[in-house]
């Protein structure tokens, strides 16, 4: 499970987020929560080099094609964990720009009114990881988790 804290500004956006912490994101169920390393060794992944991650410790906009590339079919365990610690960094942003009460439904909404497809914007960088199947539902079940729907 992931923590997000806001560490500083980044260019057009509320902040930069620094991750790691077990607390917030869960990965499994209420019953029985996983954390995001147990929950990607559940998949298979590609297994050949790839020298264009050597250097890279987080994703942010400037390096975003860089990790996430046109063919989502070989993504490996470390570049699908760096998408999606990625979009759980936008989700953090979008929440933490509600002051009160953030539910699922009012961050997608604020995500919607951002959306534009440009190759600098978060949220088109979101719906592009989200081809992936392994990063979807690793992202849905965390947004679930963290989120859960109001009965």
């Amino acid at each position: 499970m992931v923590k997000a804290t806001l560490l500083g500004k980044e260019p057009g956006s509320v902040g930069v987020i620094q991750l790691f912490s077990p607390s917030i994101w869960n990965f499994g169920s209420a019953d029985n929560p996983r954390d995001l390393d147990d929950f990607l060794d559940d998949f298979r992944h590609f297994e050949g080099p790839e020298p264009w991650l050597r250097k890279i410790s987080k994703v942010e906009w400037s390096n975003f094609f860089l990790v996430c590339p046109a063919n989502m079919e070989k993504l490996s365990k470390r570049a699908r964990e760096l998408l999606i610690l990625y979009c759980l960094s936008i989700v953090e942003r979008y929440a933490q720009r509600l002051k009160t009460n953030p539910t699922l439904a009012r961050i997608q909404d604020l995500m919607t009114k951002d959306y534009q497809e440009e190759y600098d914007n978060a949220v088109y960088h979101f719906k592009l990881v989200l081809r992936d199947k392994v990063i979807n539902q690793a992202v849905m079940r965390a947004l679930a988790n963290r989120f859960p729907a109001k009965a």
